[in-house]
């Protein structure tokens, strides 16, 4: 039998696949803002539920060491 955790992340794994906007699918800006106004409404909006990083903040000078 699957454990109930292991069912759950399958379950919100296949939600997230269904969810997720196909590569090359352009979005209006309204529809851009609306999903960062829903990541920035998480409790951890900076990691997914593995651990991995959504974005970083960059400072203006790290971009121009970067760039320059």
């Amino acid at each position: 039998m699957m454990q109930k955790a292991s069912l759950q992340k399958r379950m919100a794994w296949t939600l997230a696949e269904t969810a997720a906007v196909p590569v090359g699918q352009s979005l209006s800006q309204e529809e851009m803002l609306s999903m960062v106004d829903d990541l920035l409404s998480l409790k951890t909006p900076a990691y997914t539920p593995d651990g991995k990083s959504v974005f970083i903040i960059v400072s203006y000078d790290e971009l121009q060491k970067r760039f320059n």
